[in-house]
């Protein structure tokens, strides 16, 4: 490789000369082309001029263990993050709201006010209504008469659901 001494080359071919080595040079937006070379190409005023073109690309070097290289690509990483996570924050923005207009399931049904009255309950008269029991018109099964049943043994009146039984003197309790 030539000895070319740095003061020969200008500085536009220098930098792009210093990110091609590094295999970056399509990957830099044009801002930031300043900031990278003064991590990669310079390190004093006085020892960047006695730098040859060997000791530019051994430092530059393609290895991996470079620290240069580590920042230049930790950086490049940041900024495509930070676009990526704003695009991907208005494509989240936007199906959630595309997804609140079109889901049926998100959508919320109106409860009914106490005053409303439930369907088909105008058409349910107590004169319709037939009682599972007796058989009869006019009420319901709770409602029913023959719930209410004479104990000849007892003399006394008991309910359907009282939840007592009495069988020769003793009293058992339905759980």
């Amino acid at each position: 490789m030539d000895e070319l001494k740095i003061e020969e080359l200008n500085s536009e071919n220098y930098r792009y000369w210093c990110l091609r080595a590094q295999g970056l040079w399509k990957a830099i937006e044009p801002g930031l082309n300043e900031d990278i070379t003064k991590w990669s190409c310079q390190d004093n005023e006085n020892d960047h001029k006695t730098k040859t073109t060997e000791r530019i690309s051994r430092n530059l070097g393609v290895e991996n263990d470079d620290s240069t290289l580590s920042k230049l690509k930790s950086k490049l990483l940041e900024e495509e993050r930070r676009i990526r996570g704003s695009n991907e924050e208005k494509i989240q923005a936007e199906t959630k709201a595309y997804a609140a207009k079109s889901s049926k399931f998100l959508k919320r049904k109106p409860q009914r006010g106490s005053d409303e009255k439930k369907p088909n309950r105008e058409s349910k008269s107590h004169e319709n209504l037939r009682c599972y029991r007796c058989l009869e018109f006019g009420h319901i099964g709770r409602h029913c008469k023959g719930n209410n049943k004479q104990n000849e043994a007892d003399g006394q009146t008991k309910t359907a659901f009282q939840g007592m039984m009495r069988v020769d003197s003793e009293t058992y309790v339905f759980k």
